[in-house]
């Protein structure tokens, strides 16, 4: 258990500094980060402390905005509600292992927005 805790702290410290940098590369005021983790997790608490600025599908849907109440228990309305956000997004993260950032990746194809492949990928080599 104590290992899995170190893991898991480095790889926050990593994507903290990653996003923090692309952030500041990119001059960039706000996240969004799309995730199956829920609110509470340890990590995602690691990261919405440590960056600025970042929201998830639960911060969107508990600010009370009409008529999206009924995503809150639906896991694929959820990611639909994440893919619409993270498609019109001015620049797009994603996982090269992921089927998900591909559905992303192939509706911003036609769009004028960044992607920046796989910034994650030392974590994918596994």
């Amino acid at each position: 258990m104590v290992a899995c805790q170190a893991i898991n702290s480095t790889v926050s410290v990593t994507v903290v500094r990653t996003i923090q940098n692309i952030m500041t590369q990119f001059a960039l005021n706000g996240v969004f980060l799309a995730t199956p983790l829920k609110p509470g997790d340890p990590f995602i608490v690691d990261l919405q402390n440590n960056i600025s600025n970042m929201v998830t599908s639960s911060t969107v849907i508990d600010n009370g905005l009409p008529g999206i109440d009924y995503v809150m228990n639906d896991n694929y309305r959820i990611s639909m509600l994440e893919q619409e956000i993270c498609k019109h997004s001015t620049i797009f993260l994603g996982s090269s292992r992921s089927s998900w950032t591909e559905i992303v990746n192939e509706e911003r194809l036609h769009k004028d927005n960044l992607l920046i492949p796989d910034v994650f990928s030392k974590f994918n080599k596994q």
